[in-house]
């Protein structure tokens, strides 16, 4: 079956919609850029303790890329979508820009997601690799990778193609390659670390290397635990989009209101996922959540009363 695209450019959204669409980009932009702010602003003020290590990198980056998407692509979606709902045909040159962007910033998440499942993977099953080559300086020349690559395809594809093709393209490339590789280090890592564990209860010596085994290798569970959550939150998010984008290029009986309501979800259902990234790492990873209450005056107020 050949992809199939309706022209719906001269069939306005239903203004129903446009204002649901509004309420919620305005809505979830108070739960994205807050965090990922304070994220990436804590992680800039400690840089010298945060970016120690690969992973915190990856954090970085992944915070980074949602919030763009906070800043940039739910700011003009608020206003592109009122727009809608109080014109009957707007005139919305600004559109493209809301799409690359969208496309921009989720190509970024996903490849920093897929990043991070490799690292987590070596972590695991090649401990002695992962301390000794990969290093921060690698995961910054990664993540600049990870932008150059997801700036580059959208830019060169999209105008050529248009939103649902490109959206069609994107789920079955990036999408499709990060589910694989996240399955893959996940089985991994649950395996792995389950071995471990089960090694380590028969060791009950009690002697100094094994209890420093042991506390590496819970810290190395409890990252795992919160990179398991950031994953279920991602196939949660980017299944039903994946499912509306087939949707939207094989439907050839659905109408303009149709095409348009799906459209609307298909955006919705990867914001909610930069929502929800930051409440799934930050309070988790214990550096990083001592370091983001430090930016917060009240909590900072309370953790130096605690201190004192």
């Amino acid at each position: 079956m050949a992809l199939f695209e309706k022209d719906c450019s001269n069939v306005p959204p239903p203004t129903s919609l446009s204002f649901l669409t509004t309420v919620i980009s305005i809505f979830l932009f108070f739960f994205t850029v807050p965090p990922n702010f304070l994220i990436c602003w804590a992680v800039c003020k400690e840089r010298r303790k945060l970016l120690r290590n690969a992973f915190n990198c990856l954090v970085f980056n992944l915070a980074f890329a949602d919030l763009i998407v906070g800043l940039i692509v739910l700011t003009i979606s608020a206003y592109v979508h009122l727009l809608e709902a109080l014109t009957t045909h707007p005139n919305l040159p600004v559109l493209p820009v809301v799409h690359v962007a969208y496309f921009v910033c989720c190509t970024a998440s996903t490849l920093c997601l897929t990043a991070m499942a490799v690292d987590r993977y070596i972590a695991v099953a090649h401990p002695v690799v992962q301390r000794n080559k990969i290093t921060p300086k690698r995961a910054v020349f990664v993540s600049t990778c990870i932008w150059f690559f997801s700036i580059l395809l959208p830019v060169s594809v999209y105008f050529e193609v248009g939103f649902i093709k490109y959206a069609f393209v994107f789920a079955n490339t990036i999408i499709a390659a990060t589910v694989v590789i996240l399955f893959f280090s996940y089985v991994t890592i649950y395996r792995r670390l389950r071995a471990q564990f089960q090694m380590s209860s028969q060791l009950q010596s009690g002697m100094n290397s094994d209890t420093a085994n042991r506390k590496a290798l819970e810290h190395e569970r409890r990252i795992a635990k919160t990179f398991v959550l950031v994953l279920v939150a991602f196939f949660i998010c980017y299944t039903p989009s994946c499912v509306i984008i087939y949707i939207l290029n094989f439907c050839r009986s659905c109408s303009c209101v149709t095409i348009h309501w799906f459209r609307d979800l298909q955006y919705i259902s990867i914001w909610v996922n930069s929502s929800l990234n930051p409440f799934l790492y930050s309070w988790r990873i214990p550096s990083l959540k001592e370091a983001i209450l430090a930016r917060i005056p009240f909590k900072r107020g309370r953790i130096g009363n605690q201190a004192a």
